[in-house]
């Protein structure tokens, strides 16, 4: 039998960059969260949304439940401390909101791997992506000492970790476009992922 898996939605993020709220853009008329939450929700048993104000998603049908980020204004670090948290399970899948092109391919993939790791975490275009990753409940105590010191980068966590990369070949072979990863940081982001959407005629 499959060990549980449990799926957090990062969306605690202020978007200052893209100057827009990017869980709330819509994509084939859905926000971005609803699609995140969904594909995620394929895969998991139980999703949780992470997320500094939880009335921003007041109105919005989620098949998950939102949790509030407890140490504010530390990135991401601040979410996955709260998913972790949440999540009485040992493994959690970990995603951020604005991937709007989330593989279930690649996501089922990494779900079936074996769990003899802290960290599952893909390295494409030579380097980390940290918010498309599962992380073993047991990181949680280093989590907790990096937000008592006032935070750090995703980069710094997997530092501490014991980390199980998943290759450049492994993703070509289930994304070949690479896609899983494209998020939206900037004004280009959100267009370039338009145009995708619109050629894959998701809308």
């Amino acid at each position: 039998m499959t060990e549980p898996l449990h799926g957090v939605v990062l969306a605690g993020g202020r978007s200052r960059r893209l100057g827009v709220d990017k869980a709330l853009l819509r994509f084939g008329g859905q926000p971005l969260v609803r699609i995140v939450v969904d594909r995620v929700a394929g895969i998991c048993d139980e999703v949780v949304v992470a997320v500094d104000r939880p009335e921003r998603f007041q109105g919005v049908a989620l098949a998950a439940r939102l949790v509030a980020d407890v140490a504010l204004g530390l990135g991401p670090l601040s979410g996955l401390h709260s998913g972790l948290k949440a999540c009485q399970v040992d493994h959690v899948l970990v995603v951020a909101c604005d991937l709007p092109f989330l593989n279930e391919k690649l996501l089922r993939y990494m779900a079936e791997q074996p769990r003899a790791y802290q960290a599952l975490v893909p390295w494409a275009d030579e380097r980390w992506h940290p918010l498309h990753s599962i992380y073993n409940r047991s990181c949680l105590p280093e989590v907790e000492r990096m937000v008592r010191r006032g935070g750090g980068s995703m980069r710094d966590l997997l530092s501490r970790l014991d980390v199980r990369r998943l290759s450049g070949e492994e993703l070509r072979r289930l994304d070949p476009d690479g896609l899983s990863f494209l998020n939206l940081n900037r004004r280009a982001d959100l267009a370039r992922a338009r145009a995708i959407w619109r050629d894959l005629r998701q809308d």
